[in-house]
């Protein structure tokens, strides 16, 4: 028997091909802007050394710096109001709700936050919920289902350091900014080092950035920031040699890294296992599914995903009363999770499942879905 294999059609090449040639040619554009920018280094180190400029000629050029601020200054001031109208004016269009743009290029002088204002007064609002040790690990998507004032799913703050106040306490906020914040003391001693003013600065576009956004969770993104505090703990370290450690506390840093791995490891395989109990659900592999599932549980049982995954697999299998069970534990474990409330509904009936409604209707009141007799 031939096995035939199908081909994407004409527009979906396409339109892949097009992206491949976007990416390939916003790579050479990166790679020509680093190689720009380090000739630019050796052209400005060689014209310092080699040409000798006349005081009277940095005067005049300093003057000519500050006239060219001044105009610019006038001329900002003239045509958009002075500094207070300019900050109610930036305040205002940050708070502006703006519409999904087709033309990312005029996002580039657009002061709208895109809601990010909503995100934060949300956190707050969790931080004031629970000041002292957060509202948990990954509670934010949670808080903002039940309390959002505007519609739409939100997974991150968009701020790093008010998001782990938020689900952390001051404490996850603390040890934070203890990482974050050691390369930047050892600046000073690393000063003098000629490609420390670049690393720090690029260090510090990092730190900025993530107040803003939420690309601090992508590994390329945060590995890069991470190795550059490196080479700044690294550039101001200590030339005399270090003291050796004692055994007591090699044995306890290894006993430590080793829980600590280990504990990452069951997280690892846990995930894994939980993704492959999804995808064997999605296959219509339920009884693969619901032993994927088991095992999950096997390596985190203190999360309700699991069950979650168990409970969809029996639910399409025809095991509706497992399937509820299921869920049932699933929430018990996490009691805030509007999602496990919903897919109880589902596989319920009668008061039962108007019960299920209400509660995911009252931990996503935002959701016309799950009102209170949306069950039918």
């Amino acid at each position: 028997m031939t096995t035939r294999h199908s081909l994407p059609d004409a527009p979906t090449l396409t339109y892949a091909l097009q992206l491949a040639l976007v990416g390939l040619t916003n790579l050479l554009i990166v790679i020509g802007l680093i190689v720009c920018a380090a000739l630019t280094i050796l052209a400005v180190d060689w014209i310092g050394s080699a040409v000798s400029i006349p005081s009277g000629a940095r005067r005049g050029y300093a003057g000519t710096l500050l006239f060219l601020l001044a105009a610019f200054l006038i001329v900002v001031f003239g045509r958009y109001g002075f500094p207070p109208t300019l900050a109610r004016k930036a305040y205002d269009a940050f708070n502006a709700s703006k519409a999904a743009r087709s033309d990312l290029n005029n996002r580039l002088f657009d002061l709208s936050g895109n809601g990010r204002s909503e995100q934060w007064h949300t956190a707050w609002q969790e931080t004031r919920a629970h000041p002292v040790l957060g509202g948990g690990a990954g509670s934010y998507t949670q808080f903002w289902m039940q309390q959002r004032r505007v519609p739409g799913t939100v997974h991150d703050v968009h701020n790093v350091y008010l998001e782990m106040l938020a689900e952390l306490g001051p404490l996850g906020l603390g040890l934070v900014v203890l990482v974050f914040g050691a390369p930047l003391a050892a600046v000073r001693r690393a000063r003098a080092a000629p490609l420390v003013p670049i690393i720090c600065g690029a260090y510090c576009a990092y730190l900025l950035h993530a107040v803003v956004d939420w690309d601090w969770e992508m590994p390329a993104i945060t590995l890069t920031a991470l190795f550059c505090g490196i080479g700044l703990l690294a550039a101001g370290r200590s030339d005399r040699e270090p003291s050796a450690l004692r055994g007591g506390v090699r044995l306890t840093g290894l006993v430590a890294t080793a829980a600590v791995f280990g504990f990452a490891l069951l997280g690892l395989l846990g995930n894994s296992a939980v993704s492959a109990s999804s995808k064997s659900t999605d296959a219509g592999r339920y009884a693969r599914a619901e032993s994927e599932a088991r095992s999950a549980m096997n390596y985190a049982p203190w999360s309700s995903e699991p069950w979650r995954k168990l409970g969809e697999a029996q639910q399409l299998s025809g095991k509706v009363a497992a399937a509820r069970a299921s869920f049932e534990k699933a929430i018990e474990k996490d009691p805030r999770d509007w999602t496990l409330w919903y897919e109880l509904a589902l596989a319920s009936h009668g008061a039962a499942q108007q019960r299920a409604f209400a509660e995911a209707s009252r931990l996503n009141p935002l959701d016309d879905r799950l009102k209170p007799g949306a069950g039918g």
